[in-house]
């Protein structure tokens, strides 16, 4: 059975860092990628994104991920999040989605 809240794949994932990474590798990392995405999308193309991993998917995801990981307080939330869903016991989880 899948979690609720999907966590992978992650921001960090997404841009092929280690989640114990600076702001300058990120940086690099994102001056690596960023020419080979193809152009954003205006909010309702976003809006109408099929949920599969296509490459315009792959490509707002990365994005995002930067958004949020080179915002110090964003990066804070974000990983403080990820920790609480690695750490929730599943047990919860199933209790959730075997209510009627």
């Amino acid at each position: 059975m899948s979690p609720v809240l999907p966590i992978e794949p992650t921001h960090y994932q997404c841009l092929d860092l280690p989640e114990d990474c600076t702001v300058t590798e990120m940086q690099i990392a994102w001056v690596r990628i960023e020419p080979t995405l193809p152009p954003p999308l205006t909010p309702l193309e976003r809006r109408d994104l099929p949920a599969d991993r296509t490459d315009t998917r792959r490509a707002e995801d990365r994005r995002l991920a930067r958004a949020v990981l080179g915002d110090p307080a964003r990066r804070a939330v974000y990983d403080a999040w990820l920790a609480r869903e690695r750490a929730a016991p599943k047990s919860w989880i199933n209790r959730l989605l075997c209510r009627s």
